[in-house]
């Protein structure tokens, strides 16, 4: 397997190939996080799964790990080990940087069940998310609305 940073000109129909198969509407580029990691098989053609980290900005000492996707057609132990990796690099950046609290959010059980085997402790119960975008004439929050508005 190899992880090696997300380049959006190599990555980016990928991740929108997993995220629809999904059955999710993939992020436009400009909302995915300037950090971000992407697993492949060996052979580096095959997508595995991508990770994000939010942690520019003022310097402070939080991050958020998010966007978590993993190409369902890939084998899942493969792509669950993938996950694995991502997270642990996400981690070693994000102390690199100075960041002591990440966080995530996410309404996927099985997800929260990998976040939490990878030492993360459930902080919140019945958060409602809310998105607003700011300075475009385009709506393109359809992404992160789920319908249940």
């Amino acid at each position: 397997m190899l992880i090696r940073r997300y380049d959006p000109e190599r990555d980016y129909e990928s991740m929108t190939a997993a995220w629809s198969a999904h059955g999710w509407t993939a992020p436009p580029r400009e909302a995915l996080p300037r950090i971000g990691l992407v697993a492949r098989t060996s052979q580096g053609n095959e997508f595995l799964a991508y990770l994000g980290l939010y942690a520019e900005g003022d310097g402070g000492t939080f991050g958020v790990v998010d966007w978590a996707i993993r190409n369902p057609a890939a084998d899942a132990d493969l792509s669950d080990h993938a996950l694995r990796g991502l997270f642990t690099q996400i981690e070693r950046i994000a102390e690199a940087k100075g960041i002591r609290f990440l966080y995530s959010i996410t309404a996927n059980d099985k997800w929260g069940t990998k976040l939490k085997s990878m030492g993360m402790v459930k902080s919140e119960g019945g958060v409602t998310a809310y998105v607003k975008q700011i300075n475009d004439n385009r709506n393109q929050i359809d992404f992160m609305v789920d319908g249940g508005n």
